[in-house]
């Protein structure tokens, strides 16, 4: 057993690195975008603590919010809501992530994912360090030590820009430019799939806001933020990436598409 165990493995790893067309090339970049995520989010959870520490009295009012007032709800509800998006992003995320490496050019959309994350999450850096506005609740504390290491919601300060706004919106852009599972359940429920799932991941955008995780103007903000950079990436990689020598060899097209 333990032998053709052995036998196998090099012929399984010569298929995976055939059908997602693995080289140097691509482990580099890969390598290197992934480093630049998680430097991102490390220094993003840094300002935040910083931020937070800075941060206005949560026992003072808020700002005065219009989805707050129309939809009033107690804390224990909020609380829930508040367990609800946690839940709904992260599997939001790993049913991304399995359509993604379904795909034969799931290196090049793990790529785009990983920038347009990291580039939305340096840009929120630059703007929760400038400005620091009054809690949407009471219910948030502040972090006076351990700043580089102290992680968790809830942070007082942590506004104007949604953290959590960016990967569900990027999962939903996902699904909305690329094609999954279309050889198995077809191109009409394909796109009807793509469509629910996003709808899902802006719906559950609206949620931070009615939970009082943060006010409007700071998901508003994080969707034009995400967007944009979500676009500028697709312009630059078609019009001027994809002819360099270095991109150019890990461009892995999806075989039954012509062009994404």
């Amino acid at each position: 057993m333990l032998l053709f165990m052995q036998l196998k493995m090099p012929n399984i790893i010569i298929k995976i690195k055939e059908y997602y067309g693995i080289n140097k090339s691509s482990i580099v970049i890969t390598c290197a975008t992934g480093f630049f995520l998680l430097s991102s989010l490390f220094m993003m959870n840094t300002m935040a603590n910083i931020s937070s520490f800075w941060s206005i009295d949560a026992e003072k009012i808020g700002l005065p919010d219009t989805l707050h007032e129309i939809v009033s709800l107690n804390m224990e509800n909020r609380t829930s809501i508040k367990n609800t998006v946690d839940i709904i992003m992260y599997a939001l995320i790993g049913l991304t992530t399995f359509a993604v490496i379904t795909r034969r050019d799931a290196i090049n959309i793990a790529i785009r994912i990983f920038f347009v994350i990291s580039i939305s999450y340096l840009l929120r850096i630059c703007v929760v360090s400038q400005t620091n506005l009054p809690p949407p609740s009471i219910n948030c504390r502040k972090i006076v030590t351990n700043f580089l290491t102290e992680f968790g919601q809830d942070r007082c300060g942590d506004l104007i820009f949604s953290g959590h706004t960016i990967p569900l919106t990027v999962c939903s852009y996902t699904w909305l430019t690329y094609s999954f599972f279309e050889d198995f359940i077809g191109k009409i429920m394909k796109h009807i799939l793509s469509i629910c799932i996003a709808l899902v991941g802006f719906i559950t955008v609206f949620l931070i806001i009615i939970c009082r995780n943060h006010y409007t103007i700071d998901v508003i903000l994080a969707i034009y933020t995400t967007t944009s950079v979500w676009i500028i990436y697709g312009y630059i990689w078609d019009k001027y990436l994809i002819k360099e020598k270095f991109f150019k060899e890990i461009y892995h097209k999806q075989i039954s598409e012509q062009n994404i």
